[in-house]
């Protein structure tokens, strides 16, 4: 049988499809625009179009598949017994939309899962990081990027929560005790103080500025070069870095007690040096029957979210 995935962001919509003959196998991709003018009410529409031609494309039809996942940038919650998007701005969509049920009359497929963009990379995370047969029961995605972003595996489980919004680690507050960061904080009036604002790619810039002498040019990939290289400021940020991120998953631990966490996104191309640095801040802060949690860098990249929808509809 074959699976139907698709994941929606806000600029670009990609498509893809999986053999289960021998496990999960992506055999064909297509990425089209996402328009999302006119509040977004082209891009069903535009995905179903394309997902006919990928389909035409290798001989199939909508009969032909076991069903179709689709990851969207927008929180996903129950209504009704539905899984309906509860507003979505990336897309211009302002109010609820049930997208399998849309999705299905559009293509005729009888399957239609649906899932935040954030959840399906991290079961498409997790499904990498199985051992054989075997898929970890419970595991944390964090992707580190312009913002954090997160996913909650539990018991094999995407865990949505109550409003859609389980996974947001990025928006845990958080109170670092560095007196530069204090006066950081202090100084700007848009500071939210939360995980986000001081570990993003964004935060460690903006860390970066506050206590390095490099001035505005600076990137988060610099940062971690200079400090590999053996800059005192450059290991001063990412020491921040390192105890502000573990101190965080420590608190993620306290309430989930993952078995896993996967860290991906753009920050995670600094690989052993950031995993080593925030799996030995973890062990700092974490309770200990938490600490035999296992850290591991993020394996599939853009295609996370395809995967993840494809197995959403196992």
């Amino acid at each position: 049988m074959t699976i139907l995935a698709i994941d929606i962001g806000g600029t670009n919509t990609k498509l893809g499809l999986f053999d289960m003959a021998d496990g999960l196998t992506l055999t064909a991709k297509k990425s089209i625009p996402t328009r999302t003018e006119n509040h977004g009410s082209s891009i069903l529409k535009d995905a179903a179009e394309a997902s006919r031609e990928l389909l035409s494309e290798h001989g199939l039809s909508s009969s032909d598949l076991l069903g179709a996942g689709i990851g969207i940038p927008g929180p996903v919650l129950s209504l009704d017994n539905r899984d309906v998007v509860n507003k979505c701005v990336n897309l211009g969509w302002d109010s609820i939309v049930d997208v399998s049920e849309d999705f299905s009359t559009l293509t005729g497929i009888s399957k239609v899962v649906t899932l935040n963009d954030a959840n399906v990379a991290a079961l498409g995370e997790v499904y990498a990081s199985s051992i054989g047969d075997t898929l970890p029961k419970s595991a944390v995605v964090v992707t580190l990027g312009t913002g954090i972003g997160g996913g909650v595996i539990l018991d094999g489980k995407v865990a949505s929560g109550a409003f859609g919004a389980a996974g947001e680690i990025g928006h845990m507050p958080v109170s670092p005790a560095h007196p530069l960061i204090k006066r950081l904080i202090e100084n700007d009036v848009a500071a939210s103080g939360d995980l986000e604002y001081f570990a993003s790619a964004t935060g460690i810039v903006r860390v970066g500025r506050a206590i390095m002498d490099s001035g505005e040019d600076l990137s988060a990939k610099d940062i971690f070069d200079a400090a590999k290289a053996g800059d005192e400021q450059a290991s001063l940020v990412c020491d921040f870095f390192f105890d502000t991120l573990g101190q965080g998953l420590a608190s993620v631990s306290s309430v989930i007690d993952p078995e896993l966490f996967i860290i991906g996104g753009g920050v995670s191309a600094a690989g052993a040096f950031l995993l080593d640095g925030v799996h030995d801040a973890f062990l700092r802060h974490v309770f200990h029957a938490s600490s035999k949690a296992k850290f591991k860098l993020a394996e599939l990249g853009g295609d996370a979210g395809l995967y993840g929808a494809a197995v959403s509809v196992l």
